[in-house]
């Protein structure tokens, strides 16, 4: 992991996470390592962050306009999720991941 990713980060707020799923591909492979900052909850439009949704965990690129938020993926293959506001719960935001690719 590099030292800048690690730098001022209050570990008390990371969570390592499996990703399971090819919809963030290719930028977050299925089976790779995603760190989640759950004390950062800030709407960053086109920021990934982990999300409960319709009571499932998801891992999305969000876009936030006015009370409808935009759940989408990386891969080209998925649809754009459109999420009134209310029906979402921020997690976190992913800070960095690492692919299982990378460490073997």
């Amino acid at each position: 992991m590099p030292k800048m990713f690690l730098k001022d980060m209050n570990y008390k707020h990371i969570h390592a996470l499996r990703v399971l799923g090819d919809s963030m591909e290719p930028n977050i492979k299925s089976n790779s390592i995603v760190f989640v900052d759950t004390n950062d909850l800030s709407e960053v439009n086109n920021a990934v962050y982990v999300i409960n949704y319709a009571g499932e965990i998801y891992i999305k690129r969000l876009e936030f306009l006015d009370n409808l938020v935009l759940l989408k993926s990386d891969n080209i293959i998925y649809n754009t999720i459109n999420a009134d506001k209310n029906e979402i719960e921020v997690i976190g935001k992913v800070r960095n991941s690492v692919s299982m690719e990378n460490i073997q």
